[in-house]
C-alpha cells in the first residue's frame, strides 16, 4: 500500500503535523511545503516567534502561540543549585545584581500550557510572557535561609562578563539569557498568568515544600 493510500485511510480530516525549528532553513522549507498541501494541518515551533521570518510564516496562515518562559524555581535543584563555598555556607550565584527576576514553578508552567491549548482562539498569534512573581537574588537568598535552616546562604555579586569567562559547557548561553533578563526588553505581568492559570505557587511555598529535595541536590556531587 502506498503512502497516499495510507494517509487517506488514516485521516478523514487534514493530518496534524508539528514542525520544530520552523523559522530555520530546513524547518521553514518543510513548513511552507506542508502549508501548500491542504492535506496537512501545520503547527510551528520556534524559539524566535517575534522575528520577521516568524511573522511572515504566520501570514501564510500558520497559527502560532509563543510562551516566553521565566526563570524556574526548579533551577535551584539543577544547574543553578547553590554551591558550597565553605562548610555550612552556600552561594546563590545569579548575575542579576539588584534587579528582580521573573520566576515560576515548572508545574505551573505546564498547567498554563494546558489552559492555553484549551483556549486556542483567545491566544492565537500572540506572544505570552509567563511569570508568577518578581524576586531579587537577595530575596531568594533570604527565603532559602528562612526555610533551609541547616545551612547558611549568601549571594555574592557576580556580573554577566564573569559568566562569559566560565569554561563549562553552556556558560555563554546562560550569560546571554541573563543579559536578556537584565535588558528589560520584555515586560511581564503576573496578572496575565493568573488570568490563565488562577492560583500560582510562590517561591516561599515552593522552598518550604521542597526543602529536603533542595538539601539533597546541594549535597549530591556535581
Amino acid at each position: 500500500m502506498g503512502c497516499g493510500s495510507s494517509l487517506d485511510a488514516m485521516y478523514d480530516d487534514p493530518m496534524p503535523v508539528v514542525v520544530f525549528g520552523a523559522t530555520g532553513m530546513l524547518g521553514g522549507a518543510v513548513a511552507k511545503a506542508l502549508l501548500r498541501d491542504r492535506r496537512f494541518q501545520v503547527k510551528a515551533v520556534t524559539r524566535t516567534p517575534t522575528t520577521d521570518t516568524a511573522r511572515k510564516l504566520a501570514e501564510e496562515a500558520l497559527p502560532y502561540t509563543a510562551l516566553r518562559m521565566p526563570f524556574y524555581y526548579e533551577n535551584f535543584m539543577t544547574v543553578f543549585k547553590p554551591h558550597k563555598v565553605k562548610p555550612g555556607v552556600y552561594a546563590v550565584v545569579l548575575p542579576m545584581g539588584d534587579q528582580s527576576l521573573d520566576c515560576m514553578s515548572v508545574k505551573d508552567v505546564g498547567r498554563c500550557v494546558v489552559k492555553v491549548l484549551l483556549s486556542p482562539r483567545a491566544h492565537v498569534c500572540r506572544v505570552l510572557p509567563l511569570t508568577a512573581e518578581k524576586l531579587t537574588v537577595q530575596q531568594m537568598t533570604d527565603t532559602l535561609n528562612r526555610h533551609v535552616t541547616d545551612r547558611k546562604f549568601v549571594c555574592p555579586k557576580i556580573r554577566i562578563k564573569d559568566y562569559q569567562q566560565f569554561k563549562f559547557e553552556g556558560s555563554q548561553d546562560i550569560a546571554a539569557m541573563f543579559q536578556f533578563f537584565l535588558s528589560g526588553q520584555e515586560a511581564r505581568d503576573g496578572r496575565f498568568t493568573r488570568r490563565v492559570q488562577g492560583s500560582l505557587c510562590s517561591f516561599d511555598r515552593w522552598v518550604e515544600d521542597n526543602k529536603e529535595l533542595l538539601a539533597d541536590s546541594m549535597d549530591a556531587p556535581d
